[in-house]
């Protein structure tokens, strides 16, 4: 049964593939990068020059770049293991509840996971999320053999486990941390002066493997490493615990790419060449800016009267607001909350069986329970930039809270006793939420009704086979139990899988995945518009000519091109290896180099070409804050026809015009300058 499981979640991870391009292409280059020395591997380089890291930790970049390693360097070799480790982390929870709960926890908790729309479509891209996700299931799932043996190796390798996941996404993985030693604290089959001190084993396991890498970055002479990109400081624990830490939960201000649209017109290349000179001024786009781009009524978004907020639900850019209802408000419900009420009425159905008692049931309880809470509490209460497929770090909790409820009140229903009303009143809320939250979409409504209905007759078979069996003196058997309850899984399971599998069918944004199964119309600014490279509605620049250009006029620069931040970078890395500087880092906000360093690159011949920007256009404030140092580049240094480095428009990814490259050829965009000479 499990491998049925298991083969319907690579099924759905890998539905659709083809159509994801390079995924986050932010990721794909940075790993193409990361493969051509040891130095830019070790440190996260994004370019091959080891000019900037990316923003995050390397051990999922890692992955793909061996994978890229032995299957060639590929959207697919990218990709392929996101798919793997989702699969992996749907058997990882059959095998961890298998072993405490029993195998209907074990088959209940997996297939819910498999079918939950934002832990599916995170399985898409090549985003640090889905080896996150499955180093925190195999570290939740190891501490409870842990508890179940009392082995101080299976604890160890937990907390190393969970140490990994550290290293792949810094605090994303705090939240199956705590539960991992509370548990085996409480429950394990030991002495308690044994416990606390394996516990404290742990506990330096954890924080040896969980930091190593920043301390090694740290201590690294700033001269000898990469700048550490998305930091004012150059400080790789600003990054982990400011930038992406506390700050992101207080709510810090970030810099969100909202692409908009640019000139479909093409100018003469003589009159480009005159007039493209970029003004280092031009005014960004607010994101109030927006809201008149959007319709009063388009399929799957709000009524006029919600126009005030630009990025709508499933736009995958906002979260709505804190608060303890936030899991299942407009822009989070449909994307994890179809069984929140299960779980969470699994889970006290379940503490309440145990009695509390030391047992390894209990301490699964723990892991998960302490999982799903503290990762609930930080996204409720986050007040910064929270994606909804950040959520896909508590979906295996939430699925195996799921199992354990289903499992006990399968057993509840078998005996007879008063608990199985409690699994009643879990499947009446499932029902109630899973219509509210469908509701608030104008798609297949229809389908609402039916599962709805499903549910309410698997209601009314559990609680006619609870009446017949509480009348009974003898036992009515196992097999009645055990269909009643199939019936109820199945019906539960309907509203996410078709989620799933719209969402699926829509098409799944690379760089910011989310489950929404309805086109976005055009003009609305979002994540979802899928470029054939995987990058956002964001200057396309991948032309052949260009890399030609750039590679035949390297007279023994270090870098072949300087851009003004990793958005027009991406393409030129990815198609050709070589080294392109992004002067202000991810969004060109990094105080990485001033004026007087550039300068001095120029002078020293480690950098001739500068590619810029024509226009801020489609950017919120906060971007291109590099724009003062690149401003002697436009006034000194000469134009490059675009004549000589883009032949012709075809040379794009996508045709211009087209809802994939919606401006025009790249020479309509960028101005590119050679710098040869002028600081002699």
């Amino acid at each position: 049964m499990i491998t049925a499981v298991v083969a319907v979640s690579i099924t759905t991870n890998a539905w659709g593939l083809s159509a994801m391009g390079w995924g986050n292409a932010y990721y794909s280059a940075a790993v193409r990068s990361m493969g051509t020395s040891w130095h830019n591997f070790i440190f996260a380089s994004f370019d091959a020059g080891g000019y900037v890291s990316v923003d995050k930790p390397p051990f999922s970049l890692w992955v793909q770049v061996i994978s890229a390693k032995i299957f060639g360097y590929s959207e697919l070799a990218l990709l392929l293991p996101e798919v793997l480790a989702g699969a992996a982390a749907v058997w990882l929870l059959y095998w961890g509840l298998r072993r405490t709960w029993g195998t209907t926890a074990g088959l209940v908790g997996a297939a819910a996971l498999a079918v939950t729309p934002i832990n599916v479509v995170i399985n898409h891209s090549n985003n640090t999320d889905s080896v996150l996700v499955l180093l925190m299931t195999a570290a939740a799932v190891t501490a409870m053999e842990a508890v179940r043996t009392g082995r101080l190796r299976w604890l160890v390798g937990a907390c190393a486990l969970a140490g990994c996941a550290m290293t792949t996404k810094m605090l994303a993985a705090a939240p199956v941390m705590p539960g991992l030693l509370i548990a085996f604290a409480w429950c394990a089959p030991v002495r308690w002066r044994v416990r606390i001190a394996q516990v404290a084993v742990g506990a330096v396991t954890l924080a040896t493997v969980g930091l190593w890498w920043f301390v090694a970055v740290q201590a690294t002479p700033a001269s000898a490493r990469p700048y550490v990109g998305s930091t004012q400081t150059n400080s790789v624990f600003e990054l982990a615990f400011e930038r992406n830490g506390l700050k992101q939960v207080a709510g810090m201000s970030t810099g969100i790419p909202i692409r908009g649209s640019r000139p479909s017109s093409r100018p003469s290349a003589a009159a480009a060449d005159a007039a493209r000179r970029p003004t280092v001024d031009a005014p960004l786009l607010s994101p109030s800016a927006t809201v008149s781009q959007l319709p009063d009524r388009g399929e799957g978004l709000p009524p006029s009267g919600n126009r005030a907020n630009p990025a709508t639900v499933g736009l995958g850019f906002v979260s709505g607001s804190a608060g303890v209802t936030r899991l299942l408000n407009r822009e989070l419900g449909s994307q994890i909350g179809w069984l929140l009420p299960l779980g969470v009425t699994g889970a006290v159905a379940g503490l309440w069986s145990t009695r509390l008692r030391r047992s390894p049931r209990l301490g699964a309880l723990l892991v998960l329970g302490c999982w799903f809470g503290a990762g609930a509490i930080v996204f409720s209460s986050t007040k910064g930039v929270l994606h909804p497929y950040y959520l896909a770090g508590v979906g295996p909790p939430l699925a195996g809270l799921v199992g354990i409820g289903v499992a006990t009140f399968r057993f509840d229903l078998e005996a007879g006793r008063r608990r199985t009303l409690i699994g009643v009143a879990a499947l009446g809320l499932t029902a109630w939420g899973q219509w509210v939250i469908w509701r608030r979409f104008e798609w297949r409504t229809w389908f609402v009704v039916v599962a709805v209905i499903t549910i309410a007759a698997a209601m009314g078979a559990v609680v006619i086979g609870w009446l017949a069996r509480r009348r009974s003196v003898v036992s009515t058997g196992t097999r009645p139990a055990i269909a009643m309850t199939a019936a109820s899984v199945v019906a539960v399971l309907l509203a996410p899988a078709m989620w799933t599998q719209g969402s699926l069918q829509a098409g799944v944004s690379g760089p910011l995945p989310f489950a929404h199964p309805v086109r976005i119309p055009s003009g609305v600014p979002t994540a979802n518009r899928i470029t054939p490279n995987g990058g956002f509605e964001f200057p396309s620049i991948s032309v052949p000519s260009l890399d030609t250009f750039l590679s035949e006029h390297n007279t023994g620069e270090r870098w072949d091109v300087a851009v003004q931040s990793a958005g027009p970078a991406e393409e030129l890395i990815i198609s050709s290896g070589e080294p392109v500087m992004a002067i202000g880092g991810f969004v060109g906000s990094d105080p990485i180099q001033s004026e007087a360093q550039l300068q001095e690159k120029v002078r020293d011949r480690e950098l001739r070409y500068f590619l810029i920007s024509s226009s801020s256009r489609g950017l919120i404030a906060g971007l291109f804050g590099n724009l003062e140092s690149v401003t002697w580049v436009v006034k000194r240094c000469a134009i490059v026809s675009s004549d000589v480095w883009e032949h012709h428009a075809k040379e794009d990814t996508a045709e211009p015009g087209t809802q994939a490259f919606p401006g025009g050829p790249t020479a309509s965009t960028f101005t590119l300058f050679d710098c040869k000479g002028v600081l002699d």
